[in-house]
């Protein structure tokens, strides 16, 4: 499977659009990383497609980073203590 939707599947996403920038700014809407192409069609990567299409974000991680409690306790000690 390639990396980059095949114009086909462009198509079938923008039915009904016919000019590459219309098709990327509806891409865009559905908050796709659009890039173009040399003949001015929009470029959108799988990966992007599905994520966004999964329900997540483009560009948000799917796992957060957790919180260090003890850094937020020793942070709010050191403002107790500067300010007494």
């Amino acid at each position: 499977m390639p990396p980059y939707l095949t114009d086909a599947e462009i198509d079938a996403i923008c039915d009904g659009l016919t000019q590459p920038a219309a098709m990327a700014r509806y891409l865009a809407r559905l908050g796709l990383r659009v890039h173009t192409k040399p003949n001015g069609r929009p470029l959108v990567s799988r990966a992007n497609f599905e994520t966004v299409m999964a329900g997540r974000p483009s560009g948000t991680p799917t796992s957060r980073p957790a919180a260090d409690a003890g850094a937020v306790v020793a942070l709010f000690r050191a403002r107790r203590v500067a300010t007494n």
